[in-house]
């Protein structure tokens, strides 16, 4: 559906020069139209095609290349300097969960992890090696002691959020919605409600992908696009409106409706708000 106009002059409080303050204005104006993409050429996704096959593994020795011992993940607390005040406590490690590149909680305390195993340079490999991973505390200790794999064959999977039982969860080209139905801890319902992020790239970059999908104070899921962003992302409903040109914004879209919208922004990796609605991305 087409979700209108929108603006949001809420960076006005960041600057100080009248100069700098309108040009955002304009920025978030234009950033809230639904523009038709523009056309580009036909996006290479598979990482041998970017950068080439996978060569033989160098050799190297000992001596050129020396090891620490491991830390064992009971002592491994022990190994961090914590500014006074501040405490540090191990909840989970190995082999509960592995790989973990970013989290969310839902509402009954369950987490849901974010496992980017086949970072960097295991995108092709098929079933994909990305996956979800839900943490369980049973016993109520603090300490999640039950770990099952919720969900899997995620290409490069990078953000994650809950919501109505479920997660959305940001895997390039792809945002997906999934869900457990009959409580097994195993998403048995999936479907992608969101595609075509690095859309218009000649190839994709591990390090400039959707992620940190976070809430904001209008009740919609707000997300950074990465460098890359992609210039034809759609909502897959049926009566979606015209695809995104996100190239150089981030994005947001309601849970509801699933109305997706482009927003200003533009940052690589980190976006997050504060308790005034302010949003600052890194």
């Amino acid at each position: 559906p087409d979700c209108g106009l929108r603006i949001f002059p809420v960076m006005f409080v960041l600057m100080r020069s009248p100069r700098v303050s309108f040009w955002v204005l304009g920025f978030s104006l234009v950033a809230g139209l639904n523009l038709a993409a523009q056309p580009a050429p036909k996006t290479r996704v598979t990482y041998s095609e970017a950068y080439g096959k996978t060569g033989k593994a160098p050799e190297v020795s000992v001596q050129d290349l020396p090891r620490f011992a491991a830390v064992e993940p009971a002592k491994a607390v022990e190994t961090f300097q914590v500014k006074k005040g501040f405490r540090l406590e191990l909840v989970a490690a190995e082999p509960l969960v592995t790989s973990p590149v970013t989290m969310a909680f839902d509402e009954n305390g369950k987490l849901y992890v974010v496992e980017m195993v086949d970072y960097s340079e295991r995108r092709d490999e098929t079933p994909h090696l990305g996956r979800i991973r839900l943490l369980e505390d049973t016993d109520g200790d603090g300490k999640f002691d039950k770990s099952t794999i919720f969900a899997d064959n995620l290409p490069w999977p990078t953000a994650i959020i809950c919501y109505g039982g479920g997660v959305f969860v940001g895997a390039t080209p792809d945002i997906i919605w999934l869900k457990d139905t009959n409580g097994d801890g195993k998403a048995d319902e999936r479907k992608v409600v969101f595609t075509g992020f690095g859309s218009g790239a000649t190839r994709l970059n591990v390090q400039a992908l959707l992620n940190s999908f976070n809430w904001g104070l209008d009740n919609r899921i707000h997300g950074a696009t990465g460098p890359i962003g992609g210039n034809e992302v759609k909502s897959t409903a049926t009566n979606a409106g015209p695809a995104l040109d996100l190239r150089g914004k981030d994005f947001a879209f309601d849970p509801r409706s699933l109305c997706l919208q482009a927003e200003a922004g533009g940052g690589q990796y980190g976006l997050s708000f504060d308790s005034l609605g302010r949003k600052f991305v890194c």
